[in-house]
C-alpha cells in the first residue's frame, strides 16, 4: 500500500508547477530535514533496536520512517532539478544507457550473488562485492556491447 501511496504523490509531483517550484525553494530545507531524519532514524535503532509491534515506540518509528522517506524523495527532486536541467555529453550518454542498464542490471545481480553465496566473506563484504561488481559490469556491458552494436541498440530499445 505504500508503494502505491509513493506511486500516486509521486505523479502529483512531477505533473504541478507549483509543487516543483516549492520543491526549488525549499530544497535545502529538505536536505537539512533529511540528514536530521536519517541521523534520528539511525540513532534510534542503533540504541533501541526495532520498536515491538502496537506499541507507541512503534507508532512513532514508523513516522520517523515516513518522514525520512519523504525528506529524501524531495531532497533527490531538489538534487535532480537544480543539478540535471541542463544538457551535457555525459547526460545524454546516460540517457542512452538506463533501459539497457535497466534491463540488465538483475541478471547480473542473480549471477554474481550466486558466484558469492557460498563464499565465505561477511554479508557486508558480499554486498559490497555485489554492488561494486554489479554496477560496473552493468555499465561496461551497456556502454561497450549494447551501444556499439546496432543489432543490440535495437534489442534494447536504443535509438
Amino acid at each position: 500500500m505504500i508503494y502505491l501511496t509513493l506511486f500516486i504523490y509521486g505523479f502529483t509531483l512531477f505533473t504541478k508547477k507549483e509543487v516543483q517550484d516549492g520543491i526549488r525553494e525549499y530544497g535545502k530545507t529538505f536536505l537539512f530535514l533529511s540528514a536530521i531524519t536519517i541521523i534520528g532514524f539511525l540513532v534510534w535503532y542503533y540504541y533501541f533496536g526495532y520498536p515491538l509491534f502496537s506499541t507507541n515506540e512503534y507508532i512513532y518509528f514508523g513516522l520517523l520512517k515516513a518522514l525520512c522517506c519523504w525528506y529524501l524523495l524531495l531532497s533527490l527532486m531538489y538534487i535532480g532539478f537544480v543539478h540535471l536541467n541542463h544538457q551535457t555529453e555525459g547526460l545524454a550518454i546516460a540517457s542512452k544507457l538506463l533501459m539497457p542498464f535497466y534491463i540488465l542490471h538483475q541478471p547480473i545481480i542473480v549471477a554474481i550473488a550466486y558466484l558469492l553465496r557460498n563464499s565465505h566473506i561477511h554479508v557486508i563484504g558480499k554486498y559490497s562485492i555485489l554492488v561494486v561488481f554489479s554496477a560496473t559490469l552493468t555499465i561496461l556491458i551497456s556502454h561497450f556491447i549494447v551501444l556499439r552494436l546496432k543489432w543490440c541498440r535495437f534489442l534494447f530499445g536504443v535509438k
